[in-house]
């Protein structure tokens, strides 16, 4: 009897499901994966970096001829990473990577800046942001075109207007409530750093019988359905031609192992939708 090839196995591995940003990717990969005649294994981390190192050393050790990853900590896995790259074993890293390791990400900073200023020419002085409380958050592009656009329009950087927090809906909850504690400084606009946060403040926002964007604007990142349902305005990009450049990438680096480590970015825009207006006490 005639035994057919195995079929080539790509990892996938994520902090969690919650966020539907990252259900949807699952989605695009498995549906890629199939169409390229292979398969798709799903890790969850839970933001657990010994949990990564264990998917990692299983994977590579057979389980998995590649893997595509949104990496916890670069800082206890970092021998892990260049381990894998000098073995020349297939990996990918999602959003954010050192120099000279192999990444796809979104080529958000430029689409970040474009809403800021649409913010600031709109009136707005006083913009919060909302980002994550984890190493290296300071180096995101929602954090960098905060900061660097701030600076461009001569606004002060205004630490009680920077919030941080974990990736879910309960920091925008969390950050609303502390922005608000502000008083008569609290933010006219807010950035956050994706959708799921975004969510957080919407529903805090609108809890106190408040409004969206007559009492706060309101811009997210990712273009989940929820912000889309919400109206909230939001980076987006293409997840699909995201999820087939990267399986084309890991197979390239399976069939040929001296394939140099690539940086491959993925267009975005700003999606304007109903959350953005002027400051309250322009408005009128």
């Amino acid at each position: 009897m005639i035994r057919a090839q195995r079929a080539y196995r790509w990892g996938l591995l994520l902090p969690h499901l919650e966020n539907p940003e990252y259900a949807q990717l699952v989605e695009c990969f498995d549906a890629e994966a199939r169409r390229a005649g292979t398969h798709l294994v799903l890790g969850l981390t839970h933001y657990d970096s010994e949990v990564e190192s264990a998917f990692l050393r299983h994977w590579a050790a057979g389980e998995a001829d590649g893997v595509i990853t949104d990496v916890v900590s670069w800082e206890q896995n970092k021998p892990l990473f260049e381990n894998l790259l000098a073995r020349r074993y297939p990996f990918l890293v999602l959003y954010a990577a050192p120099k000279g390791l192999p990444v796809i990400k979104k080529d958000s900073y430029d689409s970040f800046c474009l809403g800021l200023r649409h913010l600031l020419d709109l009136g707005h002085k006083r913009i919060a942001f909302v980002g994550l409380d984890e190493p290296g958050s300071e180096h995101s592009n929602a954090h960098r075109a905060y900061i660097n656009t701030l600076k461009e329009y001569q606004i002060d950087f205004d630490e009680s207007l920077m919030v941080k927090g974990p990736n879910n809906r309960t920091a925008g909850i969390d950050a609303w409530k502390q922005l608000q504690a502000l008083g008569k400084n609290a933010p006219t606009a807010i950035m956050t750093f994706n959708d799921i946060i975004a969510t957080g403040v919407w529903i805090a926002v609108h809890s106190q019988g408040l409004s969206i964007p007559k009492d706060i604007s309101l811009i997210g990142n990712d273009d989940i359905p929820e912000a889309r349902l919400m109206g909230i305005t939001s980076v987006s990009y293409d997840r699909i031609a995201l999820a087939k450049q990267a399986i084309g990438l890991l197979e390239q680096m399976r069939s040929t192992p001296e394939t140099k480590p690539q940086e491959l970015k993925m267009k975005t825009e700003l999606i304007m939708r109903g959350s953005i207006g002027p400051p309250k006490k322009l408005a009128h």
